[in-house]
């Protein structure tokens, strides 16, 4: 009977991939028909993305079965791409397709948070939201100073960049615990997941603000430059609470068939999505990216609010999960490909890799200080300092947007080369971190929540034969 289920597994396993093949192969034959000379592999831009799509997917597949982070097989199908042929991936497409990403993955953690649990941890999830990331952001950037030579300003982008944790890693394995039951009693999942929002909301709005200085024209003062953090989070959440009470209203219907209620979900979740990226991309145009970021964690956060009492917010999470995995490997496999493995230096492979442990270990021994004055033992406090050490989302999506700014600042003009080395630098950086900390920090996770967390016990209260779970 065993061996009947597996050759079942085995057979439906296959029988999927092959549809996902056939699939991928009518949609690149309807853009071949559609666009002719923008799917030639000598300098189509949609054979460029097509053929990362299908490299970074395989590749993330092949991660997957053999129990690694997928992300790290996406970003390796990326970066052997680029390093084993012509073909050549920045510009507006793919700095598009990379922010899509991010929004995508701030919504989904926006609606895992619970807001009974935050507002219990209110107070150590603000410490963690705040602290730990500019510790490690004024760690790195002065190492960066006195061991690399680099400016200030250029220093900070860099810390900001690599500070922010992974919610692709992260929100991912604090859902799969509370699934588990581990760590709930004391609403350790919920608290990883809200300060790790934050924390990166706080880490895209610090970098926009670095980059305002080193890219800043001589009419922009220093105090204009500051004032942003506040206005940038002030308006990031009343713009999200806003969109995030018209998703209570919208849509709306007094009928309660399944028809009307599908049509619904569908609505939702469209409503969602486009908010969502609206935001972000309107952020990033008028370069307030603080806005955009933090407006769509809180709308999602607030709309749940009303749509967990009828379960909308399973539906929503569902269809951005599956935009998700459209979206995730081009976010990887687009940073891997603008990695060239022969401007690659030991100089900067061991700076990068000796600021990094610099960082993590500062990072790390903050967050244990910071979890002080609550309930949790020296476990759960060493569990959640572990927790933060993924790192791939963000710097996937800023990595190249230094880079990317002083490529068109090329376009137009000279342009100091310390710039391009500057930007080269971050985009290195943010691939080794990824490279370095997405497995270990995935791994970390996994190997100790047993460990270290507690499992809640759950109550059972029998009324027929009915078994009740309180909800956590």
């Amino acid at each position: 009977m065993e061996d009947y289920l597996d050759y079942v597994k085995i057979s439906n396993f296959c029988f999927q991939k092959v549809t996902e093949i056939i699939l991928f192969a009518q949609i690149f034959g309807i853009l071949w028909v559609i666009t002719g000379e923008e799917t030639q592999p000598e300098s189509g831009r949609i054979f460029v993305l097509c053929a990362i799509f299908a490299t970074s997917y395989t590749a993330g597949e092949i991660c997957t079965f053999l129990n690694l982070p997928p992300l790290l097989g996406m970003l390796v199908g990326g970066l052997v791409i680029r390093n084993t042929s012509n073909i050549t991936v920045h510009g507006p497409t793919s700095t598009l397709l990379r922010r899509l990403a991010l929004a995508t993955i701030l919504l989904r953690a926006g609606l895992g948070l619970n807001p009974t649990a935050l507002r219990k941890l209110s107070a150590v999830c603000f410490r963690l939201a705040f602290t730990p990331c500019l510790i490690e952001t004024i760690t790195t950037a002065t190492t960066a100073k006195y061991l690399g030579g680099i400016p200030i300003q250029w220093g900070a982008m860099l810390g900001f960049t690599v500070a922010a944790v992974s919610p692709a890693v992260v929100v991912k394995s604090m859902l799969s615990l509370k699934e588990k039951r581990l760590g709930t009693d004391k609403g350790i999942p919920t608290l990883v997941i809200a300060a790790a929002s934050m924390d990166d909301v706080l880490a895209i709005t610090g970098y926009g603000i670095a980059f305002g200085f080193a890219f800043s024209q001589e009419s922009q003062t220093v105090a204009m430059e500051l004032l942003k953090a506040p206005l940038e989070v002030a308006f990031g959440i009343l713009i999200g609470t806003t969109v995030g009470f018209v998703l209570w209203l919208f849509p709306f219907s007094y009928d309660t068939d399944k028809e009307t209620n599908a049509l619904e979900g569908r609505q939702r979740l469209l409503l969602t999505i486009f908010f969502g990226m609206f935001m972000l991309l309107l952020g990033a145009k008028y370069e307030v990216q603080g806005v955009g970021a933090l407006g769509s964690l809180t709308m999602t956060f607030v709309a749940a609010m009303s749509w967990r009492k009828k379960k909308h917010d399973l539906s929503v999470d569902f269809g951005l999960k599956i935009l998700w995995n459209l979206f995730e490997p081009f976010l990887f496999g687009l940073i891997g490909a603008e990695v060239i493995i022969t401007n690659l230096t030991l100089s900067s492979v061991t700076f990068s890799l000796v600021s990094l442990a610099i960082g993590l270990v500062m990072r790390c021994a903050t967050v244990i200080v910071v979890c002080s004055g609550t309930d949790f033992n020296f476990k759960e406090k060493l569990f959640v300092s572990l927790a933060w050490l993924p790192k791939a989302t963000v710097q996937a999506a800023l990595g190249s947007v230094a880079l990317d700014k002083v490529r068109e600042m090329q376009e137009e003009g000279d342009v100091a080369k310390e710039y391009f080395d500057y930007g080269t630098l971050i985009l290195n950086y943010a691939v080794i971190s990824i490279f370095v900390t997405a497995p270990l920090g995935a791994l970390m996770i996994a190997v100790t929540a047993p460990i270290l967390l507690s499992k809640e016990e759950i109550e059972k209260q029998k009324s027929g034969s009915k078994i009740v779970i309180p909800d956590y």
